[in-house]
């Protein structure tokens, strides 16, 4: 596994961010402003706007080839290397998820109950207006559901709780985190037979628990693990600048392609696929480039703010747009470059402060919680088999 120098965990910290930033502003456009059909004067600066703030789905499939490779890539490792541990695997994983999880969703309970009742179920809470939402928020707001939702269980045996229909990729993210170590410990030549065997029998346990929505979308993750195990590999910087400008077009050829809907034909999940093994070669080529100087300065601060917050961007963002929403108590949405509109603006830069005071509040503080579930974890009697160097 190659070693990822500071430009490229920079520009890496750039394309998780902006992918949050993708859901944000595409999930801001969809509750705010009409949609692109209902546009009355559609002229080139309003169509820019609606090509740069439809990407809310390819974002998402960014963020599993992504994972794949920083988490998978160092499950490998760790196996290879002899170092694998569940105990610290699992602090290191859930300190990360919970510590925004869990607050996010006790604030988006807040939001919702006092969403509707200062402005009704009818408004932006019934489904109804724009498309980010399936139906009746008040319908999936129940402590059954936002249990399922603490447990990464949506989408297997509940839906996404209240307005928060972004979590169905954390349910989705958990249980690749959970089944790929198995899977690795299947195929690894340091393992007995009985410990492969169990192996075997917890991966497919989980893969028949999760469903198949779940299953369909795991290759996606493995295609980021296959580029962690395939960038060990050396090129020559002629064959890295030319490798790395034909993926970067085809990045972004299958990007607006898929945001203009020429995927259509073979279907959703297809074109999903097309996507992320664009994104893989993307990534492939940005870690396997090494001619660049380190970043510094406005630029390394301002990817790290990025990445290290597009976690609570991801998670706390669309309950509180659509508070905001409804707070504004508009029967419509607004036609863009209207005066109405401005509103619309106003709301994407206040929820967005909302954001960065629940990341100074909560994932800010990952370390900390790392540190006590180690604590915590290394004394429960798990049982670690040595592995030899």
């Amino acid at each position: 596994m190659s070693h990822v120098d500071s430009r490229t965990s920079m520009q890496l910290d750039i394309l998780r961010g902006g992918a949050a930033v993708a859901v944000f502003i595409n999930h801001w456009r969809n509750l705010t402003l009409v949609d692109s059909r209902d546009l009355r004067i559609p002229n080139l600066a309003t169509k820019m706007l609606y090509f740069a703030t439809g990407f809310g789905h390819q974002a998402v499939v960014v963020f599993f080839v992504l994972s794949g490779y920083l988490v998978g890539t160092a499950v490998v490792r760790a196996e290879w290397g002899g170092t694998w541990s569940w105990s610290a695997f699992a602090a290191a994983r859930l300190s990360r998820l919970l510590i925004v999880l869990w607050p996010a969703l006790v604030l988006q309970t807040i939001l919702d109950t006092l969403g509707m009742h200062l402005f009704g179920i009818g408004s932006v809470y019934s489904g109804a207006w724009g498309n980010v939402q399936s139906g009746p928020v008040a319908s999936r707001l129940s402590l059954g559901i936002g249990l399922g939702n603490a447990f990464f269980l949506q989408e297997i045996l509940c839906p996404t709780f209240g307005s928060n229909s972004p979590l169905w990729s954390l349910s989705y993210e958990f249980w690749y985190y959970l089944a790929f170590p198995f899977g690795v410990q299947l195929l690894s030549w340091r393992r007995s037979i009985s410990e492969r065997l169990l192996a075997l029998t917890a991966s497919c346990a989980i893969a028949l628990f999760v469903g198949s929505g779940v299953r369909s979308m795991a290759p996606l993750w493995l295609l980021g693990v296959v580029v962690g195990c395939a960038s060990r590999r050396r090129w020559t910087l002629l064959a890295r600048r030319v490798f790395g400008s034909v993926t970067a077009a085809l990045a972004v050829s299958a990007l607006a392609l898929a945001r203009l809907g020429k995927f259509t034909e073979i279907g959703a999940l297809a074109s999903d696929y097309v996507v992320g093994i664009c994104v893989a070669l993307f990534i492939y080529s940005l870690v396997t480039a090494r001619e660049s100087p380190a970043p510094h300065g406005v630029a390394l601060r301002l990817a790290t703010f990025m990445a290290r917050s597009s976690y609570t961007l991801y998670l706390v963002h669309l309950p509180a747009l659509m508070f905001a929403v409804a707070a504004s108590r508009q029967e419509a949405r607004w036609e863009p470059g209207t005066r109405a509109s401005a509103f619309a603006w106003v709301i994407l830069g206040v929820v967005y402060c909302y954001v960065v005071v629940v990341y100074a509040l909560f994932e800010r503080r990952t370390e900390t919680l790392r540190a006590l579930f180690n604590k915590i974890l290394s004394r429960v009697p798990v049982h670690e088999h040595a592995l030899p160097k």
